[in-house]
């Protein structure tokens, strides 16, 4: 299957263009799209296969028919960072989120 890549630079494209040049590979992608939406769309319609996060999936598939298989890699686990200007000066309800995530990311 063509592979649909989603937006050239970012974060997905650069994984796997990192993991495929390590295992010695040059995907070329048949298709460039600019949102997740619109790569998940084509492939409804068959045009290729794509990379996408597992909340995309899990919303879009029921409707559209689509299967996916989990990627077991530990190059395909993304770490999220909320990241903003230091808790002391933050509004209450930021600094609450900060704290309450900080405190979970201490507890790992």
């Amino acid at each position: 299957e063509p592979l649909i890549e989603i937006i050239e630079g970012g974060a997905i494209t650069l994984l796997l263009n990192d993991m495929a040049e390590r295992a010695g590979l040059n995907p070329r992608a048949a298709f460039r799209v600019a949102t997740v939406d619109s790569a998940i769309r084509m492939v409804a319609a068959g045009q290729g296969v794509a990379v996408i996060p597992d909340g995309v999936f899990d919303i879009f598939s029921p409707a559209l028919g689509l299967v996916g298989v989990a990627i077991a890699e530990p190059w395909a686990h993304r770490r999220l960072r909320l990241v903003g200007r230091p808790a002391a000066v933050l509004p209450p309800a930021a600094r609450l989120l900060h704290d309450h995530l900080a405190s979970l990311s201490e507890a790992d």
